[in-house]
């Protein structure tokens, strides 16, 4: 997707195949149901092997790391195959503030879910745990609800 107004971003999401949308709601409401404890959880950090550095052998850590949910991680690559996840300058976009828990949200054009659930996802890549902050403020929730409602009563027909 080139291009990143409101338009183009929805323009877009109404191109995804209807069963990919069925999968994500489907994938959706059984995240929806699971218990907040059952989203992620963090692998500890542990040694992991040993490795010479200056002639003595040393011991490495694995830093700890978020686990994501099966739910988590298939709504997530569903977000890439539908289009919710789009290149834009997600680094220097201010909604992540805007947004933070989810407030406000609701009111806003389906792009902004969009591009929250992009500025989250792609952060997280960058910064392990960043998804994990918006599962627990009720962020990645409030972008799946913004989302689910366009498509049930605000997208139109697919153009």
């Amino acid at each position: 997707m080139t291009g990143d107004g409101n338009e183009v971003v929805e323009a877009a999401l109404r191109s995804a195949p209807s069963r990919l949308w069925q999968q994500l709601f489907d994938t959706a409401h059984l995240y929806l149901a699971e218990s907040e404890a059952g989203h992620l959880r963090w692998e500890k950090t542990k040694p992991n092997k040993t490795m010479l550095v200056d002639g003595e052998e040393r011991q490495v850590l694995q830093m700890g790391y978020p686990v994501y949910s099966e739910h988590v991680g298939g709504i997530i690559a569903l977000f890439y195959d539908i289009g919710v996840v789009f290149p834009f300058d997600w680094s220097s976009w201010d909604g992540v503030d805007r947004y933070r828990g989810g407030s406000g949200l609701g009111e806003a054009p389906v792009a902004e879910a969009a591009r929250l659930a992009t500025a989250y996802i792609r952060g997280d890549r960058f910064c392990d745990g960043l998804l994990s902050q918006a599962i627990e403020d009720g962020t990645f929730s409030a972008i799946l609800e913004r989302l689910l409602r366009w498509y049930d009563s605000e997208r139109g027909h697919p153009v």
